[in-house]
């Protein structure tokens, strides 16, 4: 455990000090180099069937492809795609899981190191993103963390008038990403109109129709998860609402900082997805959170970058460091 929490701290030193937007890009490639070395030297120590989602996707994941395209489509196909992919050099099921997992750590990874790169975007927003999200996307998830990536390059790239229509095809890697895609349509005219009658149909669809859907085409596994997120409320307990407590905090700050510009459609319909789905059920609202604080920290910000606060956040950015430790802790059996 004490070398876990070793390398653990060198992987955050290496990712904060590459962090600095002044940086040489020498040095930056060489924290980088020594990021990216720690990274893959706790992948190795760290088995990834300690993870705690590990049993759900080796014991219940059916890796057979429908006959039914809609089923297919709908069934999240990217994982059966990446089984049937190293299914092809061996037939031993721990060891396809391995490859999944280490390919999702390098995608991740690359994400995190791009991420690093973008000097238009504040250092300390950098290091709250990486210490949140990096060891659930990089050793947790190997669906969800796809459709996270895709959508936050699609913000931050939105944002800066550059088209990014890879993201249309975030559904096919996880059906969580759907809500969000109304975003696409974010130039229409008559945006927020449809924004409502969007979410007030997909709150409707969601308890009524989704059921009959899912079982009429026979995906059994997606009706399951309906079942799921109405036993998870059971598990809600203080983590839930002390994020609830954090997230509205970044939103009020948000507000005083970015004034008239916070009514974007990014964040107000990411925002909405939050509050709507915590109401629903506090976990389904957590599922919603990377988006929002993608939506928030991605977006082309015109303030004081060099500022005395901006510096001081900068450099207590640090102190992020035990919560990046909890994040490895509470998602694997150390």
């Amino acid at each position: 455990m004490v070398a876990i929490i070793g390398i653990t701290l060198f992987i955050f030193l290496f990712y904060f000090l590459a962090s600095f937007n002044n940086l040489k890009a020498e040095h930056r490639f060489v924290f980088i180099c020594l990021f990216v070395l720690s990274v893959f030297i706790l992948r190795i120590v760290i088995s990834p069937e300690l993870n705690k989602d590990y049993d759900g996707y080796f014991g219940y994941h059916d890796s057979k492809i429908p006959e039914n395209m809609i089923s297919f489509l709908l069934g999240e196909p990217y994982l059966k795609i990446m089984y049937g992919f190293f299914d092809l050099f061996t037939d031993d099921k721990a060891i396809i899981f391995s490859g999944i997992y280490w390919f999702n750590l390098l995608f991740v990874t690359a994400f995190f190191v791009w991420l690093l790169t973008r000097n238009d975007i504040q250092m300390w927003k950098k290091n709250i993103l990486f210490s949140f999200f990096y060891f659930l996307f990089a050793f947790v998830l190997i669906r969800n963390s796809g459709a996270y990536i895709m959508l936050a390059l699609y913000f931050y790239y939105s944002y800066r008038k550059i088209k990014f229509n890879v993201v249309l095809m975030t559904p096919l890697i996880h059906l969580s990403s759907l809500p969000v895609l109304i975003t696409y349509f974010h130039k229409q005219k008559n945006y927020y109109i449809y924004l409502i009658s969007i979410l007030i149909f997909a709150v409707l669809a969601f308890i009524f129709l989704f059921p009959i859907i899912a079982s009429s085409l026979g995906t059994d596994r997606m009706l399951s998860k309906v079942s799921t997120y109405s036993a998870e409320t059971e598990t809600v307990g203080l983590f839930h609402k002390v994020y609830f407590v954090f997230v509205s905090f970044i939103l009020i700050i948000t507000a005083l900082a970015y004034k008239k510009k916070m009514i974007h459609p990014f964040i107000i319909t990411t925002m909405a997805l939050y509050y709507i789905g915590f109401m629903i059920n506090p976990v389904m609202g957590f599922r919603f959170v990377p988006y929002l604080l993608f939506a928030i920290f991605f977006f082309n910000y015109n303030g004081a970058y060099n500022s005395q606060l901006t510096r001081t956040l900068n450099v207590t950015s640090f102190l992020l460091f035990p919560y990046f430790l909890y994040t490895l802790i509470d998602t694997h059996n150390l």
